[in-house]
């Protein structure tokens, strides 16, 4: 995993430490979680000035919403805390629109950031195969949105080749046939019975979160 940045190896040792903690409760549903990279550009976006000034003026702690489906108490990350150790406040809600394409990995719930992983190790392994660099055969953005688009789909480019274009990225010479372009073998590893199973599983837990929603609000 060398080709990972330090952000998705600590949010891989996250995912584990959760489902660890998850399966000594007997617990099989997890809710999707976003944790957002602590990069200078995520933080310049934010309005600093203004927000602090009415933090500073608000009562009580910060509200911290529950990342795990159906328990309360969640597992803490030692990275949930800026380098002054106070905890950084999250401006959206944990739920993940899976409507939308994401544009970053952190866009990703758990188990699409999984096969993420997985892709990414593939790329890898082509560079170093041809020599060459990642973003010329996928780049991240690319990568995110075929994971989103195959989980929302199972069908999605299973027998039409063709319709990889509709991802971002994406361009016709990446869907040749000859020379072989680099949408086949994404959407073999895509086949993968790993990823299979992963994709399965965020389908599963959206579904779960989505009906518990619907009764919350019927009640």
């Amino acid at each position: 995993m060398a080709e990972l940045s330090d952000y998705e190896r600590r949010r891989l040792e996250n995912i584990k430490r959760n489902e660890a903690f998850l399966a000594s409760l007997g617990l099989d549903s997890i809710k999707p979680v976003i944790e957002k990279p602590k990069t200078k550009d995520i933080q310049e976006r934010k309005k600093a000035p203004e927000k602090r000034g009415r933090q500073a003026q608000s009562e009580g702690p910060s509200r911290r919403s529950s990342r795990i489906a159906g328990i309360k108490t969640a597992v803490v990350h030692e990275e949930d805390e800026d380098e002054d150790g106070e905890d950084e406040d999250e401006d959206e809600d944990d739920a993940v629109d899976y409507d939308q394409m994401p544009s970053e990995p952190w866009q990703l719930d758990d188990t699409e950031f999984q096969v993420l992983v997985r892709l990414k190790q593939w790329r890898l392994l082509k560079c170093r195969e041809l020599e060459t660099e990642a973003y010329k055969i996928f780049q991240n953005k690319t990568l995110s949105e075929a994971v989103r688009r195959r989980r929302n789909d199972p069908f999605f480019g299973a027998e039409d080749i063709v319709v990889w274009t509709e991802v971002w990225g994406i361009g016709p010479g990446k869907i040749s046939s000859e020379p072989r372009g680099f949408a086949w073998d994404l959407r073999d590893e895509l086949d993968r019975p790993e990823a299979l199973e992963l994709l399965k599983k965020s389908r599963l837990s959206g579904a779960h979160i989505q009906a518990k929603e619907k009764e919350e609000d019927a009640n």
